[in-house]
């Protein structure tokens, strides 16, 4: 497993969800990229970097206390409940600057296109 290396000044969002059966939860950390400032205001969900914690239910009052106290330490604001289901769905292709990982192989491709295509004519419905 590798390690991201972010500061707290560079998270723009968090929440704490439940997660699974038995009462767990998952810590959701929103990061802008380290070249963007806070003060310029627009963030675009490609600039952000998204980390899941996910906690057994054993610390999911610890969880929730951190997260609080994270939050009034470096005024991170709370994430909007189904924040990504309402931002427009697009695809980054690898020649963008946006690109963050390697070249997707030719049957991903097919599959991206096929999801989007999908996806589009049943909005269009």
């Amino acid at each position: 497993m590798g390690t991201v290396d972010l500061l707290a000044s560079h998270c723009v969002s968090l929440a704490v969800r439940a997660h699974g059966q038995d009462g767990g939860r998952r810590l959701l950390f929103r990061f802008r990229s380290q070249s963007q400032s806070r003060q310029e205001g627009t963030v675009f969900p490609s600039d952000l970097i998204t980390v899941r914690v996910d906690v057994p239910c054993q610390y999911a009052a610890q969880a929730a206390r951190f997260a609080e106290r994270l939050a009034a330490d470096h005024g991170i604001k709370e994430l909007v409940e189904n924040a990504a289901e309402q931002l427009p769905l697009r695809r980054v292709t690898c020649d963008s600057q946006e690109w963050i990982a390697a070249p997707a192989a030719a049957p991903s491709e097919e599959l991206y296109a096929a999801v989007l295509e999908r996806i589009d004519s049943s909005s269009e419905s």
